[in-house]
């Protein structure tokens, strides 16, 4: 039998994943982004949603979206799919952040115009010259 303790212990963390499951993007965005970052149309939850305009280190992207991928929160690590598309072409970019506070991009696809990816290379969109190939989350 359970303990009163650990049956609350239970119902927190199942209360806490609930909640952040559903817990709505457009709050998180004026919550804790970074004032570099810029997005309009935002819509869904933290765990699955969407920016119809986004704007970060000086790089527009439209039709944002985001969904997260539970089984790296296994790992330890909060791993989200992102897919954007610049003024031409599309990125995607698997991204995650370990309980440490390290970024890594786990994979990423650019298909964008000579001109797009000149213009701006996938390291400026996130701010990380450790990565001169993917593209990761603003957030």
């Amino acid at each position: 039998m359970l303990s009163v303790r650990r049956a609350a212990l239970i119902g927190v963390l199942t209360l806490a994943l609930g909640l952040l499951i559903v817990f709505p993007a457009r709050i998180a965005y004026q919550l804790f982004a970074p004032q570099t970052v810029k997005l309009a149309e935002i819509s869904g939850s933290v765990w699955n949603g969407s920016a119809g305009e986004a704007a970060a280190n000086g790089v527009y992207l439209r039709d944002l979206r985001w969904q997260i991928r539970p089984s790296q929160l296994l790992t330890g690590a909060l791993a989200y799919t992102f897919t954007a598309k610049p003024s031409s072409g599309t990125v995607t970019a698997d991204v995650s952040v370990t309980v440490l506070g390290t970024n890594q991009v786990l994979a990423d696809t650019i298909e964008a115009t000579e001109l797009v990816t000149s213009s701006y290379p996938a390291n400026r969109i996130v701010g990380n010259d450790d990565h001169g190939i993917g593209a990761s989350s603003p957030f």
